[in-house]
Order: structure tokens, then C-alpha cells, then sequence
């Protein structure tokens, strides 16, 4: 049964989005084919959104005069139409979209994720609605959402803003028509969901979830671990009934990473991505009184002195880095560092694809080359083809783990022209997927040969996600 949170009020406060109402309108181009091919026209119309709008450069506007001041709050939706090769570019004013939910009707639903927003798009990207979760205390959206088809519902996952280490999460459950949050349901023993998948045979809803965060013994508060800079403690893959969304069944990882990303194979096997990341936050050198504004004051001499200071403490924090980096993958690093990783951005720590069986719990470990499980961001299983797809972003690697059992293997993105490797799909009914790159391009790959057959170069704005819809 559905529950609300304590003393709060079933529902969310549907607020004007007038500010939406100045956004960008949306446009459509022709994607071009590279090199003189032919392309591969599917029967798909692929989303994603980017949720760094602000990477919008003023002459896309400025061609089309749609000069907009305020590109830090906005997200793009990117629609493709793969057999027209048209991409529909959708910008509206909410920041970190995430995943986009594709309605039957072609209405698209966002959320901010790590913020308490959420926003309805007409299939032709006009703003329906924005609102917040103002009547829910200390939440925010999770990242995901789900269409629930029998019960005409969407069920968004939710985190505990406050990070207050709660245990007791919810996920939203909003109404499509009304275009509001009518009520939550809990998730006991988690305080972060992030992900939903159905089960097979539609009666059961799997979550992932952060679970508590907590510092990490033995480090100074200068370095911390995980995606919220935490280490973490009980990270919970959770099963829902689906019509009552009440908890069945919930499995502890045994390590304390986050899980975020999933798939289901037809098995109701859960392969899912673990994070762990060591980062360094390098503190500011004030003035001896401790007044930032007294910087302005300094001598050209003080100024050099507090720089050579910065990069002294820089360095000597970068190496305590890579020392607790060596300690933590257990010997010295053999790899590259992606571009991407910093002491401030972290270091990412090669983690398992962890196979849970959402029926029994049994846990297993997969492992590829180690070097290639580094920050996945998203995870696939393809049902035709019987094998599950990772990417890996600081790894730039496609790994396949194949669900018979069978040796699994990689390719470098970089293969496929895409660089810095988020988001992977499937294209049930063929043999394709598709791979995307947080920055610029979409590939669309051959997985039986694992060739590259087409190409989109198209900007993505730091997309994370590639959501495929067939077309009727």
C-alpha cells in the first residue's frame, strides 16, 4: 500500500512555470551521414538529454534568434528519428535532467536528478508543466522514472535530500493526467534510489539504492569516497510489488560502493554497476586573518607566495591521493588516467558487474580486464542477442558479458568514434546497439560482429543515457 511520508500531504505543489515559458523554443535538424555511407534507418526514435544546457553556444541562438540569458538552469532533450535522420533538439529550464520518459501519448516526463523538479514536454517540446516537490520535506529526485502501462501511473525514483542517512526512502508515484505527485511509497532500508526495471512477467519492480552514506575510516576530510564523496554502508537492491509497491525482497551488496545503473535479463537476473570514487578537494588559501576579501589587497609578492602555497598543497595532497588510490586497487596503478580524472573530479576505482538473481539473491562478481570497469555509467541486456553491455566512461570501453556464461570481452569506444563513454542501448528485434558519447556523437553498432555501422555527429550536451522508443 502506498504510504505517505509522516505527517506529509499526499501530492506535490504543481506550481506556473513561467520562467519556463522564456526558454528556448525547439528546433529540428538534419543529422548528415559521415564518409559517403549509407547509414542504418531503424524503426526507433532515440532520446537522450543533456543536462549541462548551458554548453548551448549563443550562435545556435543567435541563428535562429533565440538569444536566451539564463543557459545555466537548462537541460536539453535530444529526439532522433532514425529513419529520417532529423534530430529535434528540446531545451527547457531545469538543470541535471537525466533520463527521459517517453509517454504512449509522446509526451516526455524529467526529472532533475539530485534536485526536486520535475518537468512534462509536449511531443514537440513545449513545456505541459514544472513543479517541485514542495509538500515533501528533505526530497529530491532520484534520476529515473518508469511508466507503469496497467495502472497509468510513472513511479520516480527519490533520494533524502538532506543526506541525513535516513534509512527509510520512497519512491514517487505521479499521475501522467494530472501531471502531479499523488503520493509515495517507501523503501525501507535505503535512503537513495536511483534506478527501476521491471521483472519478467510484470509483477514485481526491482530499485537500486545508495543506502547510507558514512565517512571512510581511516582518511582526513580532505579525501572522501563514493558518488556522494561518502563511502557507503548497506547499498540495497530492493523488490516492489508492482501494483502495491510494498517491499517483497531486498538483497545487501557486500561491498560498500554505490549501485546505481541495472539491467534484467529474461532470467530476472539484475547485472548492475557499482561506484567508488577517491576525490580530493583542495581547501582555499585565505589571508592570515582568515578574510577572502583582503586577497584583493595583497601584494604581488603575497600573491605569489599563497600560489606557490596552493600548488605545495596541491601536490602534496595529489600524492597522498595516489598513494591511497595504490592501497585501494591493491598495487600500483597499470593504467591511464582518463582525461576527465582529477584530484578534484577523482579517481575512479575498478568495480565488479555484480549479478544478483532477483529471485534467490544469489550474488555473483563479473569482472572483465580490470582496467575496463571504471565509472560505468550505463548497463544493457539485449534480448536477442543473449548478452549484457556495459560503458564504461573513464575507461572509454564497450564490455559484453554474454548470459551464457561464456567468456565476456571489449572493444575501446574510441573504435567507434565515441569518447568518454556513457550511455549504451539495445534495439530489440536486431542485432544493434547503440553507444553514446557524453560529449558529442551517437554509434550505432553491429553487436553480433561488433562492427560500427552508422554514425551520428551530433552534440549531446553531457547526456548520460540513450532511451530507445519504437516507432508505431
Amino acid at each position: 500500500m502506498a504510504m505517505k511520508r509522516r505527517t506529509l500531504l499526499t501530492g506535490a505543489a504543481a506550481v506556473a512555470a513561467a520562467a519556463a515559458l522564456n526558454a528556448p523554443k525547439a528546433w529540428t535538424q538534419d543529422v548528415p551521414l559521415l564518409g559517403g555511407g549509407k547509414g542504418v534507418p531503424l524503426p526507433f526514435k532515440l532520446y537522450t538529454v543533456g543536462e549541462m544546457g548551458d554548453l548551448l553556444r549563443p550562435a545556435d541562438y543567435d541563428s535562429m534568434g533565440m538569444a536566451h540569458p539564463d543557459l545555466g538552469k537548462l537541460s536539453v532533450v535530444i529526439e532522433l528519428d532514425m529513419m529520417t535522420r532529423k534530430a529535434r533538439y528540446m531545451p527547457y529550464l531545469m538543470p541535471i535532467g537525466h533520463w527521459p520518459l517517453v509517454l504512449p501519448d509522446g509526451r516526455i516526463f524529467l526529472t532533475s536528478r539530485f534536485s526536486n523538479q520535475g518537468t512534462f514536454l509536449s511531443p514537440d517540446g513545449e513545456v505541459l508543466k514544472t513543479f517541485k516537490l514542495e509538500e515533501y520535506a528533505a526530497l529530491n529526485f532520484g534520476g529515473h522514472s518508469i511508466y507503469d502501462a496497467p495502472r497509468n501511473r510513472i513511479i520516480s525514483t527519490v533520494t533524502n535530500a538532506d543526506n541525513s542517512g535516513e534509512m527509510t526512502g520512497f519512491v514517487a508515484i505521479v499521475d501522467p493526467k494530472e501531471m502531479k505527485v499523488v503520493g509515495m511509497a517507501p523503501v525501507p532500508g535505503t535512503n537513495n534510489s536511483h534506478e527501476l526495471r521491471v521483472l519478467p512477467g510484470g509483477k514485481e519492480l526491482v530499485v537500486t539504492g545508495y543506502a547510507k552514506n558514512g565517512n571512510y575510516e581511516g582518511l582526513t576530510d580532505m579525501v572522501k569516497v563514493g558518488w556522494n564523496f561518502a563511502d557507503v554502508e548497506r547499498a540495497q537492491l530492493s523488490v516492489l510489488d508492482m501494483e502495491t509497491l510494498e517491499l517483497k525482497r531486498q538483497f545487501t551488496s557486500p561491498n560498500p560502493y554505490t549501485m546505481g545503473h541495472m539491467d534484467v535479463d529474461s532470467e530476472g537476473n539484475v547485472y548492475l554497476e557499482q561506484f567508488r570514487n577517491l576525490v580530493y578537494k583542495t581547501p582555499r588559501i585565505t589571508s592570515n586573518d582568515g578574510d577572502d576579501d583582503d586577497d584583493a589587497k595583497d601584494t604581488k609578492e603575497t600573491k605569489d607566495d599563497k600560489q606557490s602555497d596552493k600548488k605545495r598543497m596541491t601536490t602534496e595532497k595529489m600524492m597522498e591521493l595516489a598513494a591511497q588510490y595504490e592501497h585501494e586497487i591493491g598495487g600500483p596503478r597499470t593504467w591511464p588516467l582518463h582525461q576527465t580524472e582529477t584530484a578534484q573530479k577523482g579517481l575512479s576505482t575498478p568495480t565488479a558487474i555484480m549479478k544478483i538473481n532477483a529471485y534467490t539473491g544469489d550474488i555473483q562478481e563479473l569482472w572483465e580486464k580490470r582496467e575496463n570497469h571504471r565509472y560505468v555509467q550505463s548497463v544493457v541486456y539485449h534480448p536477442d542477442l543473449k548478452a549484457v553491455y556495459i560503458a564504461s566512461r573513464h575507461s572509454d570501453a564497450l564490455v559484453v558479458f554474454p548470459t551464457d556464461g561464456s567468456k565476456p570481452y571489449s572493444r575501446s569506444t574510441a573504435d567507434y568514434g565515441i569518447y568518454t563513454a556513457c550511455g549504451v542501448c539495445a534495439f530489440p528485434g536486431t542485432p544493434y546497439i547503440g553507444l553514446l558519447s557524453n560529449y558529442s556523437g551517437i554509434a550505432i553498432i553491429d553487436a553480433s560482429t561488433m562492427n560500427a555501422v552508422d554514425y551520428y555527429p551530433l552534440t549531446t550536451f553531457r547526456s548520460i543515457h540513450l532511451n530507445p522508443v519504437r516507432m508505431a
